[in-house]
C-alpha cells in the first residue's frame, strides 16, 4: 500500500505532527509506503491523505484520485471559525464551504473528536469517523519512557504549554495571588514571543518550546493547567494536551469540556476537572501525593494502550481497508 500524504504544515506544528507525521511513523512495519513529495510522482498511490489543507490544487488532486477509483481521506481537526482566519483573506463562510466540498469529495473524513463528528453529521454527511490524536511524544522515545518512568514529580511547579495567543485562557489562574505565592508558574511557548510575555507576566518563568520537552529529566513540573473554555470551538477540541500531561507524569487540571471529561472518566479521575478558579485552588491544595501517583500510573497505561502512534495507525488502516 502507498499513501500520498499532504499536511497543512511541518512536523514542528502539533496538528500536522499528530495527524500525519506521528500517525504514519510505523507505516513501514505494516508494509505501507508514505510519500510527501509532488503529486505527479505519487499518482500511483492507493490513498490520498489530506490533513485539513484546502486549496484549488488539492481539490483537483482529490478529484483525480476519486476518478481513478482510489481512496481520498480528508483529515479534519479544526472548525471553519478558526482555521486559516487571520492568515488568509478567506472569510469564515467560504472556509466552511471549502471544508464542505472536501468532505463531499473525499471517500470518507476522519476527525479527532466525537463532537466534531456530530457537527458535520448535521449536514447529512455519514462517512465521518473518529480517529483520536496520537499522543504528542516521539514514538522512538515513548516505549523507553513508559518502561522507565514510574514516579511523578514532587515539586510546586504549575505548567502550561501552548501557543502564546492562548495564554489568556489561564490568565485568571496565573494572576491569582494564592497560586502566585505558593507555586512556581512555568509557561512553555514559542521562543519568539517570550520577550514580550516576560514584560506582561514578570512572575512567570517562560521556557522555549521544543519537542518532548515534558519528558526531559531537567524539566520538572507537577501540574499542568488546561482551559479550553476561552475558545469558541472549545466543545470540539481534542484531549491531546491532557493525554501528554498524563503520560509525562504531570497531574492535569482541566476545564469541563467534552474531550477532557471523557478522558478523566476513562481513567477514573474526575477530580481533575474544574469549573472555577476556586476549584483549581481546591485541587491544588487537597490532592494527595498518593492520589497523584495513582492517577499517573493508571493514566500513563491508558495513554500507552490507546493513544500511541502504532495503535492509532492500526485503526487508520482498518478504516481504510473497510472503505475499499
Amino acid at each position: 500500500m502507498k499513501i500520498y500524504a499532504i499536511t497543512v504544515s511541518s512536523i514542528s506544528v502539533a496538528s500536522s505532527r499528530l495527524r500525519s507525521f506521528y500517525l504514519f511513523w510505523f507505516s513501514k512495519k505494516y508494509g505501507v509506503v508514505v510519500c510527501r513529495n509532488n503529486f505527479l510522482s505519487n499518482i500511483d498511490a492507493d490513498i490520498l491523505h489530506i490533513q485539513k489543507k484546502v486549496t484549488i490544487t488539492i481539490f483537483l488532486q482529490a478529484c483525480t484520485f476519486r476518478l481513478l477509483g482510489k481512496l481520498v481521506i480528508f483529515d479534519l481537526d479544526d472548525q471553519p471559525s478558526s482555521f486559516l482566519l487571520g492568515r488568509y483573506w478567506l472569510g469564515e463562510k467560504l472556509i466552511w464551504f471549502a471544508f464542505y466540498v472536501m468532505i463531499f469529495t473525499s471517500s470518507f473524513t476522519i476527525v479527532d473528536t466525537y463532537e466534531r463528528k456530530k457537527y458535520w453529521q448535521k449536514f447529512y454527511f455519514r462517512k465521518i469517523h473518529v480517529l483520536m490524536d496520537v499522543v504528542d511524544v516521539n514514538p522512538q522515545r515513548l516505549l523507553d519512557f513508559y518502561k522507565n518512568t514510574t514516579n511523578i514529580n514532587w515539586n510546586k511547579n504549575i505548567v502550561w504549554l501552548g501557543h502564546p495567543a492562548n495564554l489568556r485562557s489561564i490568565e485568571k489562574i496565573i494572576q491569582c495571588e494564592d497560586i502566585k505565592n505558593n507555586f512556581n508558574i512555568k509557561v512553555i511557548t514559542a521562543e519568539r514571543s517570550i520577550p514580550l510575555l516576560k514584560i506582561v507576566y514578570p512572575w512567570v518563568e517562560f521556557i522555549s518550546w521544543k519537542n518532548d520537552i515534558l519528558l526531559d529529566k531537567q524539566f520538572l513540573g507537577s501540574y499542568m493547567i488546561l482551559n479550553q473554555f476561552e475558545s469558541s470551538d472549545s466543545v470540539f477540541k481534542s484531549d491531546n494536551k491532557m493525554a501528554l500531561a498524563l503520560f509525562a507524569g504531570l497531574t492535569p487540571i482541566v476545564s469541563r469540556t467534552p474531550s477532557y471529561i471523557k478522558l478523566a472518566e476513562n481513567i477514573e479521575s474526575k477530580f481533575l476537572l474544574y469549573s472555577s478558579l476556586a476549584d483549581v485552588i481546591n485541587i491544588l491544595n487537597q490532592t494527595t501525593d498518593q492520589l497523584r501517583q495513582q492517577t499517573f500510573l493508571s493514566g500513563k497505561k491508558f495513554i500507552y494502550d490507546n493513544y500511541r502512534a502504532e495503535i492509532i495507525f492500526e485503526k487508520f488502516l482498518r478504516k481504510s481497508k473497510a472503505a475499499k
